[in-house]
């Protein structure tokens, strides 16, 4: 059996052109979102999820690659639950309630 390396080859730019923009997110690391959430004021901060594909479509926006999910203490000590969007170089974070 005789392998057809140029469908190969178009499957790989395939997978690369749509997996690699979608996943950009597994770069980000946490500390953007606890910094992001202590510069406005929130304590006692907790990570609780890292969602890093397709954010866009999880209620960040179209630039963003990564999404946190954290509770914090707000300006009026209320322990709440929040969502930190970020970019991975040029994007900053946004706090989401």
């Amino acid at each position: 059996m005789k392998i057809d390396w140029s469908i190969v080859f178009l499957i790989i730019v395939v997978i690369l052109v749509i997996g690699l923009p979608a996943s950009r997110g597994i770069f980000v690391n946490e500390d953007v979102a606890y910094n992001a959430l202590k510069d406005e004021g929130y304590t006692n901060i907790t990570i609780i999820e890292k969602d890093w594909f397709a954010v866009g479509l999880k209620g960040c926006s179209s630039d963003d690659a990564a999404k946190f999910t954290a509770t914090a203490d707000n300006v009026r000590n209320q322990n709440v639950k929040v969502y930190v969007c970020s970019g991975l170089i040029f994007k900053s974070a946004t706090i989401r309630h």
